[in-house]
């Protein structure tokens, strides 16, 4: 009964979105709301963002991507988003390590953290759990370079055994 109402709604709120911006006019919008008016869309930006997050695992346990071709999850995600491989790798392992990670996966339900933001947590706490709050603390009283300085050493804290560092580096490690 249910099923296709909760994608309904989805699709609905875009059509509604995609109205407000065919009637956009930024010169038409009153200077004492354009700030406020900005700064709704980046709620809505970071609020759609969250959701494909949350859902490219997901999609990649559907094989959706093997249906549509594909060879890969991450190639149908950034053929769809028209992004990099590489990005939607990036977003579908986030996607993964937000399962383990409820406090960033509320954070980033409430619209409080940007991809980036999400991205730097998500990497370090992967590695260090412990450090998961107090990022999300830097994350709302920082800016983005500030975060990823206190993921760098919170990863560093993460991996007792320097060798263990080094291979998780070098495996990270791309060349095109």
């Amino acid at each position: 009964m249910f099923e296709g109402l909760l994608l309904r709604h989805v699709t609905d709120v875009q059509k509604v979105l995609r109205w407000q911006l065919q009637r956009l006019v930024p010169g038409d919008v009153p200077l004492g709301e354009a700030a406020d008016m900005w700064a709704a869309f980046d709620a809505i930006v970071r609020h759609a963002a969250a959701a494909k997050t949350l859902l490219a695992a997901r999609v990649d346990e559907s094989r959706a991507w093997a249906r549509a071709g594909d060879r890969s999850a991450e190639e149908h995600l950034a053929r769809k988003a028209g992004t990099s491989r590489g990005a939607a790798r990036r977003g579908l392992a986030r996607s993964k390590e937000l399962r383990r990670l409820p406090a960033t996966e509320a954070a980033l339900r409430r619209g409080e953290l940007s991809q980036a933001q999400a991205e730097t947590i998500a990497d370090a706490a992967a590695v260090n759990p412990e450090a998961e709050q107090a990022l999300l603390d830097t994350a709302r009283t920082g800016n983005l370079v500030r975060l990823r300085e206190h993921a760098n050493r919170a990863k560093a804290a993460g991996d007792s055994d320097p060798e263990a560092t080094h291979r998780r580096l070098h495996a990270q490690r791309r060349l095109r």
